[in-house]
């Protein structure tokens, strides 16, 4: 046991929580293997050790109470609201932790379970109307932000379609000069051939 002990003692320096807390259970040392089973976020393991521990009613409570807690802060709501619910008799406080996480349907169990329809006026449609609240203004800012980056991409594309227009303008550019250029070209070209074929010709005579 002393052994078990130094070494769950050295993991629990390295934070190592959940390994310290099973060489802890499993020596037997029960008091610090609950402490290490709750910072690593073990709370049923935590509990178990707690009822090893021959805990009283109130005392679970307490516990319980003080592990929903910092469940609720990491926004684990259904989590902390069994907790609350079965440990503390708490179910009100569960409601509204299951409210806040947005887990209507188990909360709408708890407030069948308890006969509480009035929470149904005074919390649950608040909660409901609130969330939608935030969900349309959430579709609203991504509505902008998709307009937004749509008339940018638009601008970019006409930016494109000017440069390369400039680009094509720079490479062939449309001068009266370059075509009367172009027409000599042709006319010389014909009449040299002409001449060459003439040539030819001749000596075939010949």
């Amino acid at each position: 046991q002393d052994i078990s002990d130094v070494y769950g003692e050295y993991l629990i320096q390295k934070q190592l929580y959940e390994q310290a807390a099973l060489i802890f259970a499993r020596a037997g040392i029960f008091a610090k293997a609950l402490v290490a089973f709750q910072n690593s976020g073990s709370w049923q393991q935590a509990l178990c050790m707690a009822s090893r521990l021959g805990y009283t009613k109130d005392q679970l409570s307490s516990l319980a109470r003080s592990m929903a807690g910092k469940l609720g802060e990491q926004r684990k709501h259904a989590e902390a609201a069994i907790l609350l619910e079965q440990y503390t008799q708490g179910y009100e406080e569960a409601v509204l932790l299951l409210l806040e996480g947005a887990l209507w349907e188990e909360a709408l169990r708890l407030i069948h379970k308890y006969g509480r329809l009035d929470i149904l006026e005074t919390n649950f449609k608040p909660a409901l109307l609130e969330a939608q609240k935030s969900q349309l203004i959430f579709l609203e800012s991504q509505k902008t932000a998709f307009l937004r980056h749509k008339t940018r991409l638009q601008v970019v594309r006409e930016l494109k379609e000017k440069a390369c227009e400039s680009l094509q303008d720079y490479e062939m550019p449309n001068c009266p000069e370059l075509d009367l250029f172009s027409e000599t070209s042709s006319v010389v070209t014909a009449s040299d051939m002409n001449s060459k074929y003439s040539h030819s010709n001749s000596r075939i005579s010949a």
